[in-house]
C-alpha cells in the first residue's frame, strides 16, 4: 500500500501535468488565434531577413509557415511571394497557392510573376486544375463571402467622386470638399473599420461578374472619348485622401471614366 505522503506526492504529480496540458494546450489555442498583426508582419519580416541576410532557407519558410498559421486573415501578396521562393527552392509551392485563393487570388494573378516565367504553364495548369476543382470552388465562396459588396460599391464611387474635382487645379471647392469627404471616411471606418483586402477584397475588375452585382462593375464607367483619369487601386487613392497627398501613386492604372454625378 502506498503512504499517504506517497499518495499526495502522486496526486501533486498528476495535478503537474494536468496543468501543463491544459496550459500548453491554452497556449497553442491562443498562437492560432493570434489578433495582433504586428506580430504577423513580424514574422513575415523574420522570413524575408532569414532568407535574404542569412541565407537560411529552412528558417525563412519557418517564419512563413508561423505567419500563415497563427492568422486567420493572411495578406495574398505575402502567400504568393512565399509561393514563389518556394518553387525556387524546390518546395511544396502549392501549399501557399491554395491557400491564397481563399484570400482572393485566382490563376490570372500568376501572368505578371518573372520567377515563373520558364515554368509559368505548369505552375499555371496545376493552380487552375485546383482552382476549378470543387475543393478551390468552395475555399473561392469562402473568400466572396467576407466581400462587404455595400462598403466596396461605396469605395468605387469616393474614389470617382475624389478623381472627377482633381482633374483640374485644387480650388477652394475642391477642398471644402476634400473635408467634408475626409469625414465621411472616417464615419464608414468607423463603422466598417479600414477599406483595405480584409473587408473588401483584392483588386479584381472581374468580382461583379461571380457576386452578380452590377454596382461593382468598375469597368461600366470606362468610357471611349472620355477624359482620362490615373486611378491607383481604391485602397491607395483611400490612403492618399487620408494624408491629404496631392501626388499620384508610382504604380497606376490609365482609365478613360465617366464620373457620375
Amino acid at each position: 500500500m502506498r503512504t499517504k505522503s506517497a499518495q499526495k506526492g502522486f496526486s501533486l504529480l498528476v495535478l503537474c501535468m494536468l496543468l501543463w496540458l491544459h496550459c500548453g494546450s491554452f497556449a497553442q489555442t491562443i498562437a492560432q488565434q493570434d489578433t495582433n498583426y504586428w506580430h504577423y508582419h513580424e514574422l513575415i519580416y523574420k522570413a524575408e531577413c532569414a532568407l535574404f541576410d542569412k541565407h537560411d532557407v529552412n528558417a525563412c519558410f519557418h517564419y512563413y509557415d508561423q505567419a500563415f498559421n497563427n492568422f486567420e486573415f493572411n495578406y495574398a501578396h505575402d502567400l504568393v511571394n512565399a509561393a514563389q521562393l518556394a518553387h525556387y527552392y524546390n518546395r511544396d509551392y502549392m501549399k501557399y497557392l491554395k491557400k491564397a485563393v481563399r484570400f482572393g487570388v485566382r490563376p490570372l494573378n500568376l501572368q505578371s510573376i518573372p520567377v515563373w516565367k520558364k515554368s509559368y504553364v505548369t505552375v499555371y495548369k496545376e493552380f487552375l486544375n485546383y482552382f476549378r476543382s470543387e475543393e478551390g470552388q468552395a475555399v473561392r465562396q469562402q473568400y466572396l463571402a467576407t466581400i462587404n459588396q455595400e462598403y466596396l460599391a461605396w469605395t468605387y464611387q469616393f474614389v470617382l467622386r475624389e478623381m472627377k474635382y482633381r482633374r483640374s487645379p485644387p480650388g477652394e471647392e475642391y477642398w471644402d470638399r476634400f473635408n467634408q469627404w475626409d469625414e465621411e471616411l472616417l464615419q464608414k471606418i468607423k463603422e466598417y473599420g479600414f477599406p483595405g483586402a480584409k473587408l473588401i477584397g483584392i483588386d479584381d475588375s472581374l468580382l461583379y461578374k461571380e457576386l452578380q452585382n452590377a454596382e461593382l462593375n468598375f469597368n461600366r464607367l470606362v468610357k471611349l472619348g472620355a477624359d482620362s483619369l490615373c486611378l491607383g487601386s481604391a485602397t491607395d487613392v483611400l490612403k492618399i485622401a487620408i494624408n491629404g497627398e496631392k501626388k499620384w501613386i508610382k504604380k497606376r492604372i490609365c482609365l478613360k471614366i465617366i464620373v457620375p454625378n
